[in-house]
């Protein structure tokens, strides 16, 4: 008999609260193709805030750089 599971999740949290919040996304389903064999695709988004970077010859002038990705995972399972 064939099955589908599927799981979603989501955790962000304040670092500081003039900053933006930081986090990630998390969704995957997982479909049994046989009793031993599955095949799966997840769905990743991290967001880890912004980095800010200076120049040491001048303080005066930073970049803000948001760090974030986008994951997008396939493959298939083998079940012992």
């Amino acid at each position: 008999m064939n099955q589908i599971q599927c799981n979603c999740g989501a955790v962000y949290e304040a670092v500081n609260p003039k900053d933006r919040t930081q986090g990630q996304d998390l969704f995957n389903v997982e479909y049994s193709l046989s009793p031993n064999w599955s095949a799966k695709v997840e769905y990743l988004h991290l967001d880890l805030g912004t980095a800010s970077l200076f120049s040491a010859a001048s303080a005066a002038s930073s970049l803000s750089v948001p760090i974030s990705d986008d994951l997008v995972r396939a493959g298939v399972n083998y079940h012992w």
